[in-house]
C-alpha cells in the first residue's frame, strides 16, 4: 500500500473514531478515567526522516498520575499504570503525521493499560501530530466489561526525538527511530 492510500485510510480511520467518539453511549458511560503518562516509542522501522514514509513502531510506558471515578485516588509510577502499544505510522514529515493504533483498514495494533487495580483496558486510537503535538482520538474497552460497547478515548500527546541530546531536531535528517512520549488521556470506560 503506498503512502497516499496509507494517508488515505489514516483519514478514513480518524473520522471513524471521530464518529464513535460522539455517539452516545460515552456520555452514559459509568466510569470516567484520566491519565498522565510518559514513554518511549521505539522500535520505529523504518527510522522516521524529513522525507514522507509509513511504517511500524512500540510504545511502553507508566502512568504517572490518574485516577476514576471508580477509584479517585491519584496514582504514581509506583501504584500506577503500565502502557503497551503498538502500531502503523503515516509520516508527512518528522513530527507530523498519524500514528495508528487500530485493527481497521489494512492497519493493526493498538494498546493496552494494565491499571494498579489489575483491571486491564483496551484502546484502539488515532494520534494525528503537527509539529510534535498530536490529538489522540479512540475507544475503549475493559477486560471486565462484558459488553460489547466500549468507550470515548480523547487526550494531547507530545513527541520529541529521543537521543543525545534528547530532542535533537538533527536526528530528523539522519533518521528517528525513537521518540520520548508525554501525554494526558481521558475516557469513558
Amino acid at each position: 500500500m503506498g503512502i497516499r492510500a496509507k494517508l488515505l485510510g489514516g483519514i478514513g480511520a480518524v473520522a471513524m473514531v471521530a464518529a464513535l467518539a460522539a455517539t452516545p453511549m460515552a456520555a452514559s458511560a459509568a466510569e470516567a478515567e484520566a491519565i498522565v503518562f510518559a514513554g518511549v516509542a521505539g522500535s520505529i522501522t523504518p527510522p522516521i526522516t524529513v522525507l514522507p514514509g509509513t511504517g511500524t513502531y512500540n510504545f511502553g510506558g507508566n502512568c504517572l498520575a490518574g485516577a476514576d471515578t471508580d477509584d479517585p485516588i491519584l496514582v504514581s509510577t509506583s501504584g500506577g499504570c503500565t502502557i503497551n502499544s503498538n502500531g502503523d505510522f503515516v509520516s508527512v514529515t518528522c513530527g507530523t503525521g498519524l500514528a495508528i493504533g487500530m485493527n481497521v483498514a489494512g492497519f493493526s495494533g493498538g494498546a493496552s493499560i494494565a491499571e494498579h487495580d489489575g483491571e486491564t483496558v483496551s484502546i484502539q486510537y488515532v494520534i494525528v501530530f503537527v509539529a510534535g503535538t498530536g490529538l489522540e482520538l479512540g475507544t475503549s474497552h475493559a477486560a471486565d466489561d462484558d459488553t460489547a460497547a466500549g468507550g470515548a478515548v480523547a487526550g494531547v500527546v507530545n513527541i520529541v526525538p529521543a537521543g543525545t541530546p534528547p530532542g535533537n531536531v538533527e536526528s530528523c535528517v539522519t533518521g528517528v527511530s525513537a521518540f520520548t512520549v508525554t501525554g494526558v488521556g481521558v475516557g469513558a470506560a
